[in-house]
């Protein structure tokens, strides 16, 4: 993983964006300096649905302290626009890299990470298997320097509709992905588990690679009149690495059919003594 120059939009084949390396967004010049003196790592996930509602997202941030005082944000359905106007709003440096160009809003499309902590590096995971509407879906992996170490944040929103196989083998791909030179890791985003097929596809690979589900628990994260507003869990976030100190999510619903939902961890007692 390495820290890449942003990079101008290329014409996507057909909807999706097939270059590793781009189209990249990103400004790390918004957020001056780190947060001093903090020990817990706090890190929020959030899908602000086809990023229609951001002037609402921003207040929901800057309302709730457990929102307002996270380091890192990984928000998923945002268009470049949308990230830059809340990563100004709110002090974040950025890193953008749309998986696709929406053929309804006809902009980009994809996850951004947030950040008020330096971002050494980062990169686009391109998964494999293109969902039924033949578009694609990708990971945006940061590296980010907490307490002179490296964490690192990976924003992930996997396909409603596809099949439990292949979403297992997303889930493969994404975790041989990883540094294998690094030992702290969040994986955040939405996982669309909708069904125990799905949520068994997506959670024993993680388990078996000994990454923690935080956010077991926390209750449903999703709820959307079209379901009959049903309640469901859709939204996770896994840790490695990392002991885990707290979590909760915030339910309001003016901003996207989501939750926010947060963890705040930190370096273990052993591991801040050397």
């Amino acid at each position: 993983m390495v820290l890449l120059k942003s990079k101008k939009p290329k014409k996507p084949n057909k909807r999706n964006y097939a270059d590793p390396l781009g189209p990249r967004y990103a400004d790390l010049t918004i957020c001056k300096s780190s947060p001093a003196d903090v020990k817990a790592l706090k890190v929020v996930s959030y899908n602000i649905k086809y990023s229609k509602k951001i002037s609402s997202a921003i207040k929901l941030f800057k309302a709730h302290h457990e929102l307002r005082e996270a380091q890192v944000l990984c928000l998923q359905e945002m268009t470049g626009e949308a990230v830059e106007i809340i990563a100004q709003a709110l002090g974040y440096n950025y890193v953008y890299y749309p998986a696709v160009f929406h053929s309804v809003l006809k902009k980009d499309f994809g996850n951004a990470i947030l950040s008020r902590l330096p971002i050494i590096a980062d990169e686009k995971v391109i998964l494999p298997h293109l969902d039924p509407s033949h578009t694609q879906r990708t990971v945006v992996n940061a590296a980010v320097e907490f307490n002179n170490k490296r964490v690192i944040i990976s924003n992930v929103h996997f396909k409603v509709l596809i099949n439990p196989k292949f979403r297992s083998d997303q889930v493969q791909y994404l975790l041989r992905s990883m540094p294998k030179n690094e030992s702290h890791f969040v994986i955040a985003g939405d996982f669309n588990t909708f069904t125990k097929a799905n949520s068994k596809a997506i959670l024993e690979p993680l388990i078996e690679a000994d990454y923690l589900p935080a956010t077991d628990g926390i209750g449903w994260s999703h709820k959307h009149w079209t379901l009959m507003n049903k309640k469901s869990q859709l939204d996770h976030i896994f840790i490695k690495g990392l002991a885990l100190e707290k979590t909760g999510k915030v339910i309001d619903r003016k901003s996207s059919d989501h939750i926010p939902i947060w963890v705040d961890v930190a370096f273990s007692a052993l591991e801040n003594k050397t």
